[in-house]
């Protein structure tokens, strides 16, 4: 699968006829994240602040047009769980 090609690998223990054995396993739980020089590019992002209510799918649709991107604004501000 294309994407998950660009993830880095380990080396997964496996136990095979009672031995520890290692594969080479693609690393699904890395965390994506932008490019440092990118975030701090003053041109890359707009300075916003949230207004009481407002949720990153309706921000997401104002700015891009489409509420999918709020994934993007979450990734960007480092927000994991956006309950908390």
């Amino acid at each position: 699968m294309p994407y998950f090609s660009n993830m880095p690998t380990i080396d997964y223990p496996v136990e095979l006829d009672g031995k520890i054995k290692y594969i080479n396993a693609r690393n699904i739980v890395v965390r994506a994240k932008f490019l440092d020089y990118v975030k701090n590019s003053q041109t890359t992002f707009l300075d916003y602040t949230i207004r009481d209510g407002e949720r990153p799918e309706t921000l997401a649709h104002r700015i891009y047009g489409l509420a999918e991107y709020h994934w993007i604004i979450l990734l960007f501000n480092e927000v994991i769980n956006p309950l908390f």
